[in-house]
């Protein structure tokens, strides 16, 4: 049987990261650590009804921990305008809480990173910043993760040189932070230093 709870990482600022534990009963197997992409959260790899990549890895017998970055999916608080947190204290200060969280939780670090998208970026630059997590890591699969966009590719210019480098810093001039959800551009909302450092 799988089950699935939420549990709470605090963090500086008052903040609390969403990380929702997936795992079967009767199975007790490594830790699988999950990092979602930008205007994403977490229930990118999970449903409550026990869909997705998280729940198929725990029926395998994994544990799997699938985080909701700060201010994302069902971290608290959600963004706002306030807010001056952006991928620096993901790197530096979120993810290493989350990784300590698992560590005290199940004795042992995850011993693998799963990503989507941006969240490859940010684990890769975890793994920079901290090389001694390396020696804990099995394997990383990233899926969709790209660090630069270069070509030329009409999808590319839409999503990425339209909309995500030129409207979307309007909206983050005009709200404070980048509404992604409400504008259909994903499923979370970003912050305007966690915007403005990706687009660097």
């Amino acid at each position: 049987m799988i089950r699935q709870n939420s549990l709470y990482v605090p963090v500086s600022e008052g903040h609390q990261l969403h990380l929702r534990h997936i795992y079967h009963e009767q199975k007790a197997g490594p830790a699988v650590l999950f990092i979602h992409g930008a205007v994403e959260n977490g229930r990118i790899f999970y449903t409550q009804s026990n869909k997705g990549l998280a729940p198929f890895l725990a029926d395998q017998g994994y544990q799997c921990f699938v985080a909701d970055l700060r201010g994302r999916g069902d971290s608290k608080p959600a963004i706002s305008k306030a807010d001056t947190h952006g991928q620096t204290e993901s790197i530096v200060e979120d993810i290493p809480a989350i990784l300590h969280f698992i560590t005290t939780k199940t004795g042992k670090r995850p011993q693998f990173w799963v990503a989507h998208s941006w969240g490859g970026v940010l684990l890769n630059s975890v793994l920079a910043r901290f090389p001694e997590e390396i020696e804990h890591v099995s394997a990383n699969v990233y899926f969709g993760t790209k660090r630069s966009l270069y070509n030329r590719h009409p999808e590319k210019l839409l999503k990425a040189n339209l909309i995500w480098y030129t409207l979307a810093f309007w909206q983050v001039k005009k709200h404070g932070y980048l509404p992604a959800r409400r504008l259909k551009w994903g499923s979370d909302n970003e912050t305007r230093k966690s915007h403005a450092q990706s687009v660097q």
